[in-house]
């Protein structure tokens, strides 16, 4: 998912230009390619993210990148939860909604489904395991046991139906510019 937050305006317009094939992109907020306009929808849960997603369908890809927590808690205090003298609170979690097994299993499909792993061992055969879970065509997997998460560079693995494509250590900006290139030649052929 680092890679991603280097991809530029710039880029997704260089990519529809080159295409002809409206991309969206996503990182603290959903940002949709309508056209020749983006808008921005923030999103402060992932519940609201959801149901982002899900109204920008149809769509030529998604490309699923936002890191969001996969639970939350049930309730929602009202107000300042005070120390009790023995145990902290206790707080009940529920799952968060699944997006990227959403759309993947969804009525409205994109050609192309795109979901990332950051991962700390066994980053390829979790990210095998996660394609398959998921469903999705692609998974983008990275090892973030080092310092990737505020580094320059990044190493990733696309692991697809066909197998695993192994990419050298690159600044992020090439790994994003490289995994867009890669979507538009899967769209365009």
């Amino acid at each position: 998912a680092s890679a991603m937050k280097e991809i530029t305006a710039d880029m997704i317009k260089e990519l529809r230009e080159r295409t002809g094939v409206g991309m969206g992109k996503c990182k603290e907020a959903l940002v949709l390619a309508e056209g020749d306009m983006e808008k921005a929808i923030d999103v402060l849960r992932k519940a609201g993210m959801a149901a982002a997603v899900k109204k920008a369908l149809p769509a030529d890809a998604a490309v699923m990148v936002a890191a969001v927590a996969d639970w939350r808690t049930e309730e929602v205090a009202t107000s300042k939860m005070k120390k009790r003298q023995s145990a902290p609170p206790a707080l009940r979690l529920v799952e968060n909604p699944d997006i990227l097994a959403t759309i993947a299993s969804g009525t409205k499909r994109p050609a192309l489904v795109v979901g990332f792993a950051a991962e700390t061992d066994d980053v390829i055969e979790h990210a095998k395991s996660k394609r398959l879970r998921k469903g999705a065509d692609w998974i983008v997997a990275n090892d973030v046991s080092g310092d990737v998460m505020g580094g320059t560079d990044n190493r990733v693995h696309i692991v697809t139906e066909d197998g695993v494509d192994s990419w050298d250590n690159l600044p992020k900006d090439e790994v994003a510019r490289r995994l867009m290139e890669k979507i538009a030649d899967a769209l365009t052929n």
